[in-house]
């Protein structure tokens, strides 16, 4: 069994910020890479299914097919695979579903894993979940000042709780049904508190511990998405979205990534089109060259946006066109 080592080890964020200049422009990207995670599925993996496997509804050999009781720890092992669900989804990488528990006996085996996936699946099993906390709580002499700045000592009391979660993963591989890899992974966040009377440290705790268990479970869940799913990075554009009918529709081509069709509304819009617009018409024309890699015909837009007006944002675009121009030709 591996460990997953801190909360975040195999974490790697990547923050992209667009800076579009105006509300009246949207973003279009594409793929520049893939960065494979630390852990790579099989390269046919095309979903993840979930299963959580920390409660039995139904035990047919001992209850006679009568709900049992569900365990203390499944609400917080339920909000766990939400929340690994939900990281799962913002990767946009594989499609991810989740599918519920029909157990024969109370404890999870390999072999019925292959009930729950097909050949292009993978299989997470929440196999094991413990939540708790430790509570210690002692005397201690307290320093003070008084008003003239002398120091001086009472007693008081000092409690501590250690919250401690512990998650057990099973992967599987769909064409075979056999076990990927086991991972174990814990997360812990320790806190104290003073008070005179240990009543009131035990308040302060209970207060102060509300949100942990759940901060320490987005922890879980981002650490294991991090470190099975691929991170893609973005090669970016800002165009314009709004201002006329032409860029209004010309986006809505965009954001279908059918660039032909935008590009056919920008051109025939040309013609009619404002000495406010034109610019922004030229720009957007570089832009789906820009991406498109034909750089002579990008920067040639990219002048007629300059040409018709002053703004910072077409200059900005003409020069990063001009300097790809240049490097392809080195």
């Amino acid at each position: 069994m591996k460990i997953l080592k801190s909360l975040f080890l195999y974490s790697t964020f990547f923050t992209l910020l667009f800076l579009t200049g105006c509300s009246s422009m949207k973003t279009y990207r594409v793929v520049n890479q893939v960065i494979a995670p630390p852990y790579q599925l099989p390269e046919t993996t095309k979903q993840l299914v979930l299963l959580n496997a920390n409660t039995t509804t139904v035990d047919k050999n001992t209850n006679n097919g009568q709900t049992l009781p569900v365990d203390e720890s499944y609400q917080d092992s339920k909000y766990l695979m939400d929340r690994f669900y939900s990281k799962l989804n913002l990767g946009k990488y594989y499609l991810v579903k989740k599918v519920n528990w029909t157990p024969n006996s109370r404890i999870w085996e390999d072999e019925y894993a292959k009930e729950y996936m097909t050949s292009d699946d993978v299989l997470i099993v929440l196999e094991d979940f413990d939540s708790d906390y430790d509570f210690k709580s002692e005397k201690i002499r307290k320093h003070q000042l008084d008003p003239q700045g002398k120091d001086y000592y009472i007693d008081a009391y000092q409690s501590t709780r250690n919250y401690r979660i512990k998650a057990i993963w099973s992967l599987y591989n769909g064409q075979n049904g056999a076990l990927l890899d086991r991972f174990e992974d814990v997360g812990e966040k320790k806190f104290s508190t003073q008070g005179l009377q240990k009543d009131q440290t035990i308040t302060k705790l209970d207060s102060l511990g509300q949100g942990v268990p759940h901060y320490i479970m987005d922890s879980l869940a981002l650490s294991l998405t991090n470190y099975i799913m691929p991170v893609r990075i973005y090669d970016t554009w800002s165009y314009f979205s709004k201002g006329s009918d032409a860029l209004e529709r010309g986006s809505k081509y965009f954001e279908l990534e059918k660039l032909d069709d935008a590009e056919d509304i920008y051109h025939r819009s040309l013609s009619s089109a404002d000495e406010k617009t034109k610019p922004k018409l030229y720009y957007n024309l570089a832009v789906i060259a820009d991406i498109q890699r034909n750089y002579q015909q990008a920067l040639d837009y990219a002048e007629n946006a300059v040409l018709l007006s002053d703004k910072s944002v077409y200059k900005t675009l003409f020069n990063k066109i001009k300097l790809k121009l240049e490097i392809e030709s080195r």
